[in-house]
């Protein structure tokens, strides 16, 4: 089995997650957790399209209903609900809307393939997403309502399998990790910080061709963090500014032959 793995202590929020990125897809070993699959979302920034710009959970909320997907996003503190999006259903069904205390709604549960997250407290981003007519939140069309954030992994473990889109929440570590070998780390606002990621022989190879701060920022890209997290972690303000740097040093590197 491949696999590369970090793990971490505690931080000031109390906030205590282990990550392990799969770098492949098989496993020989009986599986003891509960897989939540998630799909690639592309998306077109400036003119170019990006095949897998962010990760889509299809989840199901309170006993509404309906289909929804929403953004898995480690690089955001707070879970939330896109105002425009979900209101539609806030008028709809007046069970839902008791659960809205200004500014957040309180103790609901999310149902991700078979799991369930109970008594979560989600945000609301007011005045964000897409309006949905009323006529159309009866369709079988998942709505895109918001955002999974890592709050709502705290005191968790997290287990994401990328190749097989694939993530699953546990307890404590699974039998099958027990052994696996992983490095220590801290996170900041919620945000893993990324020194202990870049201590692979790669990394060092790539120090050889970039700067410092591009050899990190290729690193934390090809082990799986997001465009968006990309942003959060460098304090980039524009997530354009990722991709085009992305594209720049994928070029360095392929002339350079690393």
């Amino acid at each position: 089995m491949g696999l590369n793995s970090v793990s971490m202590n505690a931080n000031k929020q109390g906030i205590a997650l282990i990550i392990l990125l799969l770098i492949c897809s098989g496993c020989s070993q009986k599986q003891s957790l509960e897989w939540i699959p998630f799909h690639w979302e592309g998306d077109t920034i400036s003119g170019k399209y990006i095949e897998k710009a962010y990760i889509y959970v299809p989840v199901k909320v309170e006993d509404l209903p309906h289909n929804f997907t929403m953004q898995l996003d480690l690089g955001t503190y707070k879970t939330l609900f896109y105002g425009n999006t979900i209101q539609p259903y806030l008028d709809e069904y007046t069970s839902f809307a008791d659960k809205y205390e200004i500014p957040m709604f309180k103790n609901i549960t999310l149902q991700t393939g078979s799991v369930l997250f109970k008594d979560v407290n989600i945000g609301y981003y007011n005045g964000f997403g897409e309006e949905i007519p009323k006529d159309s939140i009866h369709s079988k069309m998942p709505k895109h309502i918001g955002v999974i954030a890592s709050d709502i992994f705290r005191n968790k473990i997290l287990v994401i399998d990328y190749p097989s889109c694939r993530f699953a929440v546990s307890d404590s570590l699974p039998f099958e990790y027990k052994d696996l070998p992983a490095e220590k780390f801290d996170m900041e606002k919620g945000i893993i910080k990324p020194e202990t990621l870049l201590r692979k022989p790669k990394y060092h190879r790539m120090c050889n061709e970039l700067r410092y701060k591009d050899a990190e920022l290729w690193t934390l890209l090809m082990i799986g963090f997001t465009p968006r997290e990309i942003m959060v972690v460098y304090g980039i303000k524009n997530i354009n500014s990722v991709y085009v740097k992305f594209n720049r040093l994928h070029r360095r590197l392929e002339k350079r032959g690393v």
